[in-house]
């Protein structure tokens, strides 16, 4: 009958829909445990790298330099450091993830808005990969964006 095929077609889709929020929490989950494991390398790699700099600084500059001249290359440096720094999009893009699952989590997903927030989560991702040259950090990456791009397929089926 109509009636009983509705009924299959409802629970067919249902078991999809429980499938399809499983695989895209594991994903998002896995995006959160990179995420951290993102910040522990940044926080290694932030020290050692300033070091370096400032090592390389000091071996072309050498003893040319004035008290004043040292002061304001150790500001250069400081300036250069913020701006490598990546804690700004660690902490966005966990308020992100925590948004996202408060959507998915509610009574009608929107899947506009989930995809709206994966590709707020690709761009902090993108800006985190352009202010290092640690290559561990940059295959990590690429991995979060394979994992986002992994949860935009599944959320294209959110109605």
């Amino acid at each position: 009958t109509v009636g009983g095929a509705l009924d299959r077609l409802i629970d067919m889709r249902e078991r999809e829909g429980r499938h399809l929020a499983e695989c895209v929490a594991e994903y998002l989950q896995s995006f959160e445990a990179l995420l951290g494991r993102m910040a522990l390398r940044w926080e290694e790699r932030r020290d050692v790298a300033l070091g370096e700099h400032r090592k390389k600084l000091s071996t072309l500059l050498g003893d040319c330099l004035t008290d004043l001249d040292r002061n304001r290359v150790a500001q250069e440096i400081a300036i250069l450091a913020d701006k490598w720094d990546i804690s700004e999009e660690i902490v966005r893009s966990g308020g992100h993830i925590r948004q996202f699952r408060s959507i998915a989590d509610g009574a009608s997903s929107e899947g506009r808005k989930l995809d709206f927030l994966i590709q707020e989560m690709n761009r902090e991702v993108n800006t985190m990969g352009s202010k290092t040259a640690d290559e561990e950090f940059r295959w990590m990456v690429v991995e979060a964006k394979n994992l986002l791009e992994k949860i935009r397929e599944q959320i294209q089926n959110v109605e």
